[in-house]
């Protein structure tokens, strides 16, 4: 099984159980050779940080930012087309373990900084589309990545993780 597959099955099944069941990710997460002791010990969660923008489309894409940093506080910014101004969530440590750890699983530490119009990676694209901005810091990892959802044949990595993370926060019925 290829490696995006592998990732792609990994993360839809990260979404299910804390969409589904509400249980945290303990298990080892493996894919990309990282364990769940080089993730998330509270070392590496004193430095995490999370920011992820959504930015517009030419239509009525919701328009957002969130920011989570190492204590759990979580801002999520409405910027347009979405229900909400500001909302402020105190996550629990276990939240901020799963959420840490779905990074790891997603393989985002390893992933392409820039996925957009032109640049390798998406060379055929439609557009109109939004793009998503992450950065993300956990212990010695760090990546941000630029998504352009317009791009074809990417990996879908983002995308997903996009779905996890506002599915985690409940903030389905605010996009």
């Amino acid at each position: 099984m290829n490696q995006q597959l592998t990732t792609y099955i990994a993360i839809t099944l990260a979404v299910a159980c804390i969409a589904i069941f509400g249980i945290k990710l303990d298990q080892e997460l493996n894919i990309t050779g990282l364990k769940s002791d080089d993730c998330c010990t509270d070392e590496q969660l004193s430095n995490f940080q999370l920011t992820f923008d959504r930015t517009p489309c030419y239509g009525t894409c919701p328009v957002y930012s969130i920011s989570i940093n190492n204590s759990g506080k979580a801002i999520v910014m409405g910027h347009g087309h979405v229900e909400f101004e500001e909302i402020i969530l105190q996550l629990t440590d276990e939240q901020l373990r799963s959420i840490a750890k779905l990074t790891y699983a997603a393989n985002f530490y390893e992933i392409e900084d820039i996925y957009k119009q032109g640049e390798r990676g998406c060379e055929r694209y439609s557009t109109d589309s939004p793009h998503s901005v992450w950065s993300v810091t956990s212990g010695q990892y760090s990546n941000s990545v630029d998504f352009y959802y317009g791009c074809n044949n990417t990996p879908q990595t983002i995308p997903l993780m996009e779905e996890a993370l506002v599915s985690f926060m409940g903030l389905e019925n605010y996009l």
